[in-house]
């Protein structure tokens, strides 16, 4: 048998896909429907509902009507783009990487500049049409699907959460497609000889030229070799973890793929790196 809940701790449950709080005091059992659907994000809201009940039991501010702890009625009507995006996010935030949060303020900034105060739920499909071709002026598709997704992603909360119509946002997200992308053409050794002698006779750039000869043996991406640090290198130098990546927008992160992996360097490789340590 489930054990219950020790006295003064309140417990998310649900009840026909809606999230309830059920906890006992004073000998008394008390329930609060909250009206959300059991989602990842709304229980993200009512464990913080949970934990603000708990903190007025243990201080003795425990409102037994349970009127303080009521849902509010959001008005719906009052929210804008902004707003709906801003509200999203918080719940996200702990999960979302530095340069996912640069892409929410991007796409918040366009539908500043397009519909301003217009209330989200009065957005339409002819709406969503006219973001996507305006953006689609100054990115690339790749981009414009990115911003189409985090919309319809924030949209679906909405629907769940404040019981929005509609999500815009499905239709036209199917119709961007990215444009074909050409099949890297890759150095031939002479031409990666000349690179080679270019940095190496740069007095500005010759301190990349260790990093550049990393590059051109090891196949890595830029981001998994600026990411590199000698943790992620074996003691004698022969091999190399890649199991990060780093970028001016998001810092750290994984990698690509998602994928760790470890890679065997050649030998004239492993001696540029032997040589620093080789110094101390």
């Amino acid at each position: 048998m489930p054990q219950r809940a020790p006295k003064g701790t309140v417990s998310v449950k649900t009840d026909r896909g809606r999230l309830r709080l059920i906890w006992s005091w004073q000998g008394k059992r008390y329930f609060l429907a909250l009206g959300l659907h059991d989602t990842r994000l709304n229980r993200v809201l009512a464990e913080e509902k949970a934990k603000g009940i708990e903190r007025d039991l243990l201080l003795g501010q425990f409102d037994q009507t349970l009127n303080r702890y009521q849902p509010r009625q959001t008005d719906r009507s009052d929210l804008t783009g902004q707003d709906l995006i801003n509200r999203f996010l918080s719940k996200e935030k702990g999960q979302l990487s530095k340069q996912a949060k640069y892409k929410y303020g991007a796409v918040t900034k366009h539908l500043l500049s397009l519909f301003g105060a217009k209330p989200a739920i009065d957005l339409t499909e002819q709406d969503a049409e006219k973001f996507t071709k305006k953006v689609g002026e100054t990115v690339r598709p790749e981009t414009v699907f990115q911003y189409l997704s985090i919309l319809r992603a924030c949209w679906s909360w909405a629907v769940e959460a404040y019981s929005f119509p509609l999500n815009p946002w499905n239709k036209v997200i199917k119709k961007v497609k990215g444009h074909p992308k050409r099949k890297v053409d890759p150095f031939d050794s002479l031409e990666v000889a000349k690179i080679l002698q270019g940095f190496s006779h740069s007095k500005p750039y010759v301190f990349y030229l260790d990093y550049v000869k990393f590059n051109f043996s090891t196949g890595t991406r830029l981001g998994e070799a600026i990411g590199l640090t000698w943790e992620n290198v074996s003691e004698d130098c022969s091999q190399v973890w890649i199991g990060q990546s780093y970028s001016a927008t998001a810092g750290l992160k994984e990698t690509k793929t998602d994928e760790a992996r470890w890679i065997t360097v050649p030998p004239d490789i492993q001696k540029m790196l032997l040589q620093p340590l080789l110094i101390e």
